[in-house]
């Protein structure tokens, strides 16, 4: 969903119109190379981390690289989101004793401790504190009273329709009480990727 947003809106912002053959070539190009881009990257650091343990001790160095592989990506025009994600992927599920040996010469891979994952769970929390800090930055209330501010309202609404008939028909109502049922129907999961990819045509100036 990432490339094919920015291909259409890049397209777009060029005047071109959008052709299905080709954005979804590019696409697949531009998922493939992240792909092998993010697990290349995820060895590579988990290798420099088992013979550097030095770097261990900033947690940060880790978010670090991962900025770099992002910019890195970007520059070879595929998905910078892509290439990141599968580096966290790769370092998140190594195996602890993960080695190879080369010409008798043992190469170790150190994958995240549990202690780092939390550390990046709370940054993850302040970068979508911040994000969301700034979509009310840029929202006036009079935006809501137009055509495009109630079709929004209206399909964030949609979500909650049919997880009522949906909630009283899973649980057990001897077992479950009104006040769970009515959290279940209440807490629709919305991520933050629609969010963000909002905000690619609108940077670009498109309408």
């Amino acid at each position: 969903w990432v490339s094919a947003t920015v291909g259409i809106a890049t397209s777009l912002q060029g005047g071109d119109g959008v052709e299905a053959t080709s954005l979804i070539s590019a696409v697949f190009i531009s998922l493939g190379i992240a792909l092998v881009m993010g697990v290349i990257a995820g060895l590579t650091w988990a290798f420099i981390l088992s013979i550097a343990p030095r770097l261990r001790a900033s947690m940060h160095t880790t978010l670090a690289f991962a900025l770099v592989i992002y910019g890195c990506a970007e520059l070879l025009q595929v998905s910078g989101a892509i290439a990141t994600l599968v580096f966290g992927i790769t370092l998140g599920n190594l195996p602890e004793d993960l080695s190879l040996k080369m010409r008798d010469r043992e190469i170790s891979f150190k994958p995240v401790t549990h202690t780092e994952k939390q550390v990046y769970s709370e940054v993850v929390f302040l970068l979508k504190a911040f994000f969301f800090f700034y979509l009310g930055l840029t929202i006036r209330p009079i935006d809501f009273l137009s055509g495009a501010g109630i079709v929004a309202l209206l399909l964030a609404v949609a979500p909650f329709a049919p997880r009522l008939p949906a909630v009283r028909w899973i649980m057990d109502r001897q077992t479950t009480t009104r006040r769970e049922a009515l959290l279940s129907w209440a807490l629709v999961p919305s991520g933050l990727a629609a969010a963000v990819l909002a905000q690619i045509p609108v940077q670009l100036g498109l309408p």
